[in-house]
């Protein structure tokens, strides 16, 4: 690994510096990083020097953003999980994923504490869903990290570089006793908003329970109370992104319904593979009335989609066992989200489509009888 104690003349913590690819497929030297990608002119200069490297140190280590918006319950960190999970458990996966290269310095306080966290996440959290342990929810004392991976396919497709957003999910909950009423963004998110210039991926999380799921705690309605501070404070974070965010053009929207199974009873109800056309939408518009309303006048209106999702049979601090028969029902979950992922951070590569050798009349054929079968 390189060293990445590396200072400029202002005495910021920067990353090794390395040509990086512009959204014009054109390769930009240091100068033009410092004049497109770090607006430098446009950030407070008095914040930690290695807050204030986080949006170039993503840009020169040419990692994707995934920006995860989402309240404590949401689901999140399962949902990290679980893909995580289905690309190291799946045969059927067409890729691998691994830790990658530190996108802050490791030998500064705060670049320290990012990898102990990502290696909490990634390694001990990732192993124990996998052998039936839930995630435990991020700890309100958890400053926002990046969890960088590399995607690695196995089907002639490009590597990619993917930085998965990790939070509490209080830095988005509403404060009624404050005069500003929502929370401000922490600086290592409003830093990359402001100064990381290509496209991120905007994944707006939100449960269809906040409750634990197969016991016999009622299922909470849209006018339950803590439901409807949970649709502020995602309203409240939509807002901030628009706010802060300067390129919002180039960036691609997914608002995830969470804990899927609960609304179908299960997973042998075949709503929970293949719902209605309209019926996610529906019920995302009925438990989340405001920040549904709001996400659906995002920018660039046809990068904006909706998924349900389901992180698995989540009860309590368990992940229950399911039938190696309903396991593809499961798993077509974190397969669309890492296609749509991939697809964000190539350009438009779809990551379970034909190669082109595939695209060529006999690969075509090989590639739609592997995708049937």
């Amino acid at each position: 690994m390189s060293q990445m104690n590396n200072k400029n003349e202002s005495n910021h913590v920067w990353a090794a510096v390395e040509p990086t690819v512009n959204p014009d497929g054109k390769l930009d030297d240091v100068d033009e990083i410092d004049q497109l990608h770090y607006a430098q002119d446009s950030i407070d200069q008095n914040r930690p020097s290695e807050t204030l490297s986080l949006a170039r140190s993503l840009v020169e280590k040419k990692y994707h953003p995934v920006m995860i918006f989402g309240t404590a319950a949401s689901g999140k960190s399962s949902m990290l999980a679980s893909l995580f999970h289905y690309l190291q458990n799946d045969p059927r996966s067409e890729a691998i994923c691994m830790l990658g290269e530190w996108i802050l310095p490791i030998d500064t306080k705060e670049g320290a504490t990012v990898a102990e966290e990502v290696s909490r996440f990634f390694n001990r959290a990732v192993m124990n869903f996998n052998n039936g342990d839930a995630v435990p929810r991020t700890r309100t004392d958890t400053v926002p990290f990046f969890i960088p991976v590399v995607l690695r396919p196995n089907n002639g497709k490009p590597e990619v570089r993917i930085a998965f957003l990790e939070s509490s999910g209080e830095n988005y909950r509403i404060n009624s006793d404050s005069v500003n009423y929502f929370p401000g963004l922490k600086d290592e998110i409003s830093d990359v908003y402001r100064n990381f210039r290509g496209a991120l991926s905007i994944l707006v999380v939100a449960p269809y329970t906040l409750k634990d799921a197969y016991t016999d705690q009622e299922i909470e309605t849209p006018d339950d109370e803590q439901f409807q501070i949970v649709d502020q404070s995602l309203y409240g974070a939509l807002q901030s992104y628009q706010r802060e965010r300067r390129w919002l053009d180039m960036d691609n929207y997914m608002f995830v319904l969470t804990k899927w199974d609960v609304y179908t009873g299960g997973i042998s109800n075949p709503e929970f593979s293949n719902p209605p056309s309209g019926l996610v939408e529906k019920v995302i518009s009925e438990r989340y009335k405001l920040s549904w309303n709001f996400y659906r006048t995002m920018p660039k209106k046809g990068r904006s989609n909706s998924m349900q999702y389901s992180s698995g049979l989540i009860t309590g601090d368990s992940v229950v066992a399911v039938p190696d028969k309903m396991k593809p029902a499961i798993n077509k979950f974190p397969r669309a989200l890492w296609n749509w992922l991939y697809r964000n951070a190539t350009g438009g590569t779809v990551l379970n489509g034909p190669t082109e050798a595939e695209k060529k009349p006999n690969g075509m054929t090989a590639w739609l009888k592997k995708v049937l079968s």
